[in-house]
């Protein structure tokens, strides 16, 4: 019996010593990573969540039609035959797209996985040529009414829409550097440019400081670098940066310590923060509690609608209608832990369509999904569920407004080889 005490004891001991140096290294990370309101914040949502704080009023509806999912070959597959009649399908897309922009006049520009240096150019629903070959793979791109905007190596490129020849206009901090596709760069009204950087880079124990905003009244000729959000606290990069025609504001979110929205209803004063005139930005949340730091952003017929980048924590679609009041709605399970990556607007005839994309790599099973909605996000419906630690979904196509293309693709890596296949979703 006493060896018996011993040995049950000796385990117990052993366990809780196990438990206290894996906890106490856990909470080191987060101290050292600059996440303690955050994990704060997700502890608070969590326990709301258990309590059923969020009831159906304060939860994204999602309709019971069964979504397509992905099997270990990457290939689309529908659950059920019922799951077969939705109303729209997929297509493989001729071109294996990475990024594929539609421009005002409906000119598509973007490249492929497979040849990520190269920038294709598609006129008239023609075969793509290729128009410009970088050193190294885009990272992203933005195309206005005059020019083209590359971002490859750390390096923002720009060419007339003219005579596509690029040179380099700005030096981002490093060559990881790049601005978020869909959400990083913005056209304000009066023809100013906005640029996030972004990147997520660990030297010496600590993040690079990359938030920089960065701006240009010379259509992309020239840029004013600020380093406001650096001033106040920010630690890592910019998330969005992002123009809402219909509340006539741009807003800009940060991270990663921080998590912050801001707003700028004046469309003056970039590089500081509201004075008593009201002119520059304006701190929407005080406390990470509040929200923000989002990593999405749409416009819609009735609002803005934000995506929120809380991986492993309760993820929100949050609502405003004039950009000081917002209404949020958490996610379910088993989607809930997954940030809301990207969103983008498709154009159905008279109709604007929302579609959402929820991503994380870590939560096991299905709990990844591609969704959309019809009526300005009151309503969603799960398109595609997929286990994101199998393979990745990404939106991979973006316009100067809504249209009515979409394109996404699905990538997994086989024996450390990446797969990728792009799809169009038709009618």
């Amino acid at each position: 019996m006493q060896n018996l005490s011993t040995s049950f004891s000796s385990f117990y001991s052993g366990r809780l010593s196990q438990i206290l140096t894996q906890s106490g290294r856990f909470l080191w990370r987060v101290y050292r990573t600059g996440k303690t309101t955050e994990l704060l914040s997700f502890i608070g949502w969590e326990f709301l969540y258990k309590i059923k704080y969020y009831g159906p009023v304060k939860t994204i509806s999602l309709s019971d039609h069964p979504p397509l999912t992905i099997d270990a070959a990457g290939k689309l597959m529908y659950a059920s035959a019922s799951n077969a009649k939705q109303p729209y399908r997929v297509e493989a897309s001729r071109i294996d797209w990475k990024y594929r922009f539609t421009d005002s006049q409906g000119e598509v520009w973007g490249c492929e996985f497979r040849q990520n240096t190269k920038l294709l150019r598609v006129q008239d629903g023609q075969t793509p040529q290729t128009v410009w070959t970088f050193p190294v793979a885009i990272r992203s791109m933005h195309v206005t009414n005059e020019a083209i905007f590359v971002c490859a190596g750390g390096i923002l490129y720009r060419s007339p829409k003219v005579t596509t020849t690029f040179e380099p206009v700005l030096q981002l901090t490093t060559s990881e550097s790049y601005f978020l596709f869909n959400n990083g760069f913005t056209v304000m009204p009066d023809g100013t440019l906005l640029l996030g950087e972004y990147a997520s880079v660990w030297q010496n124990n600590r993040w690079v400081n990359l938030a920089y905003l960065y701006i240009s009244k010379t259509d992309g000729r020239s840029w004013e670098t600020s380093d406001f959000l650096q001033r106040q606290g920010v630690n890592k990069h910019i998330h969005l940066v992002k123009y809402s025609p219909l509340l006539n504001q741009v807003f800009m979110t940060d991270g990663d310590n921080k998590k912050q929205l801001w707003r700028n209803q004046t469309l003056t004063h970039y590089t500081q923060s509201a004075n008593r005139n009201r002119n520059g930005w304006h701190l929407t949340n005080r406390f990470h509690w509040q929200m923000g730091g989002y990593t999405s952003m749409l416009d819609h017929e009735q609002g803005v609608v934000f995506g929120t980048d809380y991986l492993g924590g309760t993820n929100f679609l949050v609502h405003t209608t004039d950009g000081r009041t917002f209404r949020k709605e958490v996610i379910p399970n088993p989607y809930r832990r997954s940030p809301v990556i990207n969103m983008v607007a498709r154009r159905v005839g008279t109709q604007t369509e929302l579609w959402a994309l929820l991503h994380n790599s870590v939560v096991p099973e299905k709990s990844c999904v591609l969704m959309y909605s019809q009526d300005n996000g009151k309503t969603w419906h799960r398109f595609i569920e997929y286990d994101g630690r199998q393979h990745e979904i990404q939106l991979v196509s973006s316009a100067s407004g809504a249209n009515g293309e979409l394109y996404f693709c699905i990538r997994q890596w086989v024996n450390g080889q990446e797969l990728s296949q792009t799809y169009r979703v038709t009618t």
